[in-house]
């Protein structure tokens, strides 16, 4: 018998890395197809076994290239994670955004529905279609207005619609969980969190060289968010795709929210990277952060805290990590393996 097979878009970035290591690491049978834009000859590292998986290539704005790939596999899973996912370039570039991100989705579900109906399907969404702000103060979850404050949001909002309306008009195993912010050391350099490690990195290397250093750019530091290990999130992904196997009562796969378990501020992750490094103190704070106005968002959204007591309660997903213990994850990979910019 064939294996069964899980084509994974965005492989190579963040969660797509922790999706394949849980695989592997967890030992499921599987054959892993992670897609390209474009071959790289270049040798890469990854957290995960590459040679154990295949690579292909595909493009979400080309509805060819990804009818092609569910022709030829008819995968019993197809994870999308790949996106223009950047919010604040959301409003310089928003029709690149919707074509990435809604226009590649439909192209995919139009793929499975026509060729290989029994995959199931799972579409990365985000917390940032809530669009809430601090003056509510409320938790998000499954029964959440959606309200997007950019055009990344509606992009990711108008995709969701798109899912449910392919699954309950075909019958789709169709599903697109609000995903809260995910991170760990694999996250971009020019998002917020990335940004304030790898700044607090080379902040504690001066110190300690007893040089000078200039402070981390950011924008608003009072935007709360619910920050979580993007390992924990490949497990509730997994979770999700299996909804029959790890709920008892299932009767129709679901959407959920996956969230961390407390919400903080910009200013509380500067904070907690600082004490990580060992460098915070009275004075600290106020030489190592400057306020940029560019950074600053035409529309922020200002409050975003995930219930997630849903995909706990029936799919029995379990964080690992904390807030704290995130940040620290975070802090020491940046401090180990800082590399002193060059100037020229």
């Amino acid at each position: 018998m064939n294996k069964e097979t899980i084509i994974i878009t965005g492989a190579t970035g963040q969660l797509g890395q922790f999706v394949v290591k849980y695989l592997q690491d967890n030992n499921i049978d599987i054959n892993i197809v992670a897609t390209l834009r474009h071959k790289s000859f270049d040798n890469q590292t990854y957290i995960f076994d590459s040679s154990r998986v295949t690579w292909e290539l595909m493009d979400l704005s080309d509805p060819i290239s990804i009818e092609n790939l569910i022709v030829k596999y008819k995968p019993k899973y197809f994870l999308n994670t790949a996106a223009n996912a950047f919010v604040g370039e959301s409003w310089s570039v928003p029709v690149q955004h919707i074509e990435i991100n809604t226009l590649g989705v439909l192209y995919q579900l139009e793929a499975i529905r026509k060729h290989s109906p029994l995959t199931r399907y799972l579409n990365l969404g985000t917390s940032e279609e809530f669009g809430a702000d601090v003056n509510n103060g409320n938790l998000q979850n499954e029964s959440t207005l959606i309200d997007p404050k950019s055009p990344y949001a509606c992009s990711k909002a108008a995709a969701r619609y798109l899912v449910n309306i392919y699954r309950n008009s075909y019958n789709l195993y169709a599903v697109q969980p609000w995903c809260f912010n995910f991170e760990s050391e694999l996250r971009g350099e020019k998002y917020v969190t990335r940004k304030i490690t790898k700044g607090v990195a080379r902040i504690f290397h001066a110190i300690q060289n007893k040089e000078s250093y200039k402070p981390i750019e950011l924008g608003n530091l009072n935007s709360y968010r619910s920050w979580q290990f993007a390992g924990d999130v490949a497990d509730a992904i997994w979770r999700m795709f299996n909804q029959d196997v790890f709920n008892p009562n299932y009767t129709s796969p679901k959407s959920y929210v996956i969230s961390a378990d407390s919400c903080h501020t910009v200013r509380d992750f500067i904070n907690k990277a600082l004490d990580a490094a060992g460098i915070n103190d009275s004075c600290m704070f106020d030489s190592a952060i400057t306020i940029n106005q560019k950074f600053v968002r035409p529309h922020d959204v200002t409050y975003l805290n995930g219930d997630a007591s849903a995909i706990i309660k029936d799919l029995g997903w379990a964080r690992q990590y904390s807030f704290y213990e995130l940040v620290q994850r975070m802090v020491e990979y940046d401090i180990k393996n800082y590399k002193k910019e060059l100037t020229f």
